[in-house]
């Protein structure tokens, strides 16, 4: 775990910059780092700031899925040529691409028994998902009545998914939920239906967010609806279908020889126990070609609006190839008009027959009463209507990528220079910062290079965007940090003390000097109960003036790290005293924190994720100064002295707490209870520079009743606030 002067493999961790190691050394300073790696699998590191290709050891369930498990946004998971048995179901959140060797090179065949989507993707995190170039095969034979699906979709922003080949799915090829929205093209869908089960069957079937859809204005013609487009349908009860607020787009796709006498295009309305109707459709440019079936008709819409136009449908549709109604499940006579969600506007125009003639809607016998020509359905063009632009622009080259993460580290007085890279798009891009502030004295180019001689010590955040030749844009968080190496110092011959033990049995934390472990942390650090939470402490050896803690972030696949904490005391009689309350480190990226604490022992808490039982980061470093006044020994330990700079706490025994104020401000101590309630307020006063003293049971005894028992007790000095926990004794 320590990665210091003995360690060889230090390099597979994220370092400071070399220019930094040089600075330190120079200045007679051996760089030492504590160094954690604190994790629940064995798995390859994100390397910093490029997209990574993971390739898949099979096509197998549990080989796609350790993949994914390695992939973080961005990267690309890799599936061989093969054919592979796939039992089960690979689960993944946006952000990741998933690629065969080609539609018929890669076929992925459904075994066992469950009727979970081969592919689950859940979208919440609004990040792009991608899958492709791959055969999904269902279970087969017609007497199997298994209601299986290929891929699920939840709540997906801007999913692509192409060249698929679709076999032999007893419920549905692609199955959509939510607000999602992107584009299904060049896939087939190929015997989607089966004859036991003689009911289902879809090529895509579209549920939408129910109310949330039918409450935003209808927009057609714009990116907002899933779009199925250059597609092939053979032997499928319905190409698509649609309930619940969907809302799509069925364009240059050929249709052909669809399943018993069903409806190639179907929107169901409210209607078979759905709470919300169908919202929108747009269907043109399609071929719909019957051979050796006859359906009653080829384009049902039961419900929404929407407009139809430009499409041939050709034979196999007898009567009524556009048909219009009301719910078909017999409830339709029991509402007026206008019933809930049914079509008030339907546009329909030029759509042929295989004779060359025009056909217009047929309203469904029965239904008469909710439908009137130029009232809720026309024969013409809708006015002002133009059809989003084709192919789907998620189908051709993507927005450029920004492959920087980690920026190297600048020094005060010394020429830092660094060019931004970026990935995809078209070339040449253009850089600008659109928040935030780069450090003092550098500054950035369009062309992406960040240049200059910084002026002082300080980390900057700030966010970068990158414009591409086609106007394709991306921004991301970016930080420099800049140091005075004459003032920093990696701490020396830190050593573990204890920690929370939380790890698998032959895996005690001690193994993670070498950094390589595998564990599962579970449950609080002290006096906390939040889940998924681990601590380590160190021992410095002798006292130290800490001047800055820094900590690598992870978000790599499932093991995250949220928030982390860092409490630091002199004496291991001594109180912890907080010096870093909860910071965020939500990120594959440095987290920093300045401090003025003295102090030999340290504590690092850090928060995870508590749904999914994991905890992990790479790397801690703390800086700092060896006290003069410390003697060295490991028995006798010296107060050292008072660093008046900042604002902090000196020291906190027996109910007196010692603080310094270094300029005039508001100084104010409040109580709050384990779980973080305010129980009391105790001191709020503007205090002169200088060193202070408070009693803290004597105020607390004072200013209310409070019954007896352990608090956390917070000392806010101007903008900083500073945290200690100690029990509160009744008089």
């Amino acid at each position: 775990m320590s990665f210091s002067r003995d360690h060889k493999n230090a390099g597979r961790m994220p370092r400071s910059s070399q220019a930094e190691t040089r600075a330190i050394r120079a200045a007679g300073c051996r760089p030492y780092r504590i160094a954690l790696l604190l994790a629940v699998t064995l798995f390859l590191y994100h390397s910093a700031g490029y997209a990574k290709v993971i390739n898949a050891a099979d096509g197998t369930t549990a080989g796609i899925q350790a993949a994914v498990y390695q992939a973080a946004a961005g990267d690309t998971v890799r599936i061989p040529a093969g054919t592979f048995n796939y039992s089960g179901s690979v689960s993944m959140n946006g952000g990741i691409t998933i690629l065969g060797a080609g539609k018929n090179s890669t076929v992925l065949n459904k075994t066992g028994s469950s009727t979970t989507a081969m592919f689950v993707v859940n979208g919440n995190n609004g990040r792009r998902v991608t899958i492709g170039q791959l055969t999904l095969s269902g279970i087969t034979g017609s007497s199997s009545t298994m209601q299986d699906n290929g891929i699920r979709l939840n709540s997906c922003t801007d999913f692509h998914v192409f060249d698929v080949a679709f076999k032999n799915f007893g419920y549905s090829a692609v199955y959509v939920t939510g607000n999602s929205r992107g584009v299904l093209r060049k896939c087939d869908f190929l015997n989607i239906f089966r004859q036991a089960i003689n009911n289902l069957g879809y090529g895509v079937v579209i549920y939408g967010d129910r109310d949330g859809s039918w409450s935003r204005p209808l927009q057609l013609g714009t990116a907002d609806a899933i779009y199925i487009e250059d597609c092939y349908f053979s032997n499928n009860r319905h190409a698509v279908a649609s309930n619940d607020g969907s809302k799509y787009v069925f364009r240059y796709n050929t249709v052909v020889d669809n399943a018993g006498n069903f409806q190639s295009v179907d929107a169901h309305g409210r209607e078979y126990g759905s709470p919300r109707g169908s919202r929108s459709f747009e269907v043109y440019n399609n071929t719909i070609d019957n051979s050796v079936r006859n359906a009653w008709c080829s384009i049902m819409i039961r419900g929404g609006d929407g407009v139809v136009f430009n499409n041939n449908l050709l034979r196999g549709t007898s009567s009524a190839p556009i048909l219009l109604c009301n719910r078909t499940d017999g409830s339709h006579s029991s509402t007026s008009y206008p019933a809930p969600d049914q079509t008030r506007s339907l546009y329909v125009w030029n759509n042929k027959l295989s004779n060359g003639n025009i056909v217009g809607v047929t309203v469904r016998g029965g239904h008469e009463s909710f439908f009137r020509l130029g009232r809720d359905y026309f024969h013409q063009e809708m006015p002002g209507y133009k059809p989003y632009t084709y192919p789907h622009p998620l189908s051709g080259p993507q927005a450029p990528a920004i492959t920087n993460d980690n920026l190297p580290e600048g020094q005060i007085s010394t020429n830092y220079s660094h060019t931004l890279s970026a990935s995809g798009g078209t070339a040449p891009y253009n850089w600008s910062v659109t928040s935030g502030t780069l450090p003092s004295g550098l500054s950035m180019s369009g062309s992406g290079v960040i240049s200059g001689i910084p002026v002082k010590a300080q980390s900057a955040d700030f966010t970068v965007k990158v414009t591409d030749a086609n106007g394709g844009q991306t921004t991301k968080e970016l930080s420099i940090s800049i140091i005075n190496p004459d003032e920093v110092n990696l701490i020396n011959e830190s050593t573990l003390y204890r920690e929370c033990g939380w790890f698998a049995a032959g895996n005690p934390l001690s193994s993670l000097w070498d950094g390589n472990v595998s564990g599962n942390p579970q449950s609080s650090m002290p006096g906390s109960s939040a889940a998924d939470s681990i601590w380590i402490e160190f021992d410095f050896k002798d006292i130290h003036r800490l001047s800055r803690i820094r900590l690598f972030g992870d978000t790599d696949g499932s093991w995250v790290s949220k928030t982390f904490s860092v409490f630091v005391k002199a004496n291991e009689s001594d109180p912890w005293i907080q010096v870093v309350n909860n910071k965020e480190c939500f990120g594959n990226r440095w987290y920093e924190s300045e401090t003025s604490a003295d102090a030999r022992y340290l504590r690092l808490a850090v928060k995870g994720d508590q749904s999914k039982n994991s905890v992990q980061i790479r790397a801690l470093e703390v800086y700092g100064e060896l006290d003069p006044q410390s003697s060295g020994s490991t028995s006798v330990i010296k107060k050292p002295q008072v660093n008046l700079a900042k604002p902090g706490i000196l020291s906190h025994s027996q109910g007196l707490l010692r603080y310094n104020v270094p300029q005039t401000a508001r100084v104010r101590l409040t109580v709050h209870d384990l779980r973080g309630r305010r129980v009391n307020p105790v001191f709020d006063k503007v205090q002169t520079a200088g060193i202070h003293e408070l009693q803290i049971n004597s105020l607390v005894n004072n200013s209310g009743k409070m019954a007896a028992g352990q608090y956390v007790y917070r000392l806010s000095i101007g903008e900083e606030t500073f945290t200690i926990s100690a029990p509160h004794l009744r008089k």
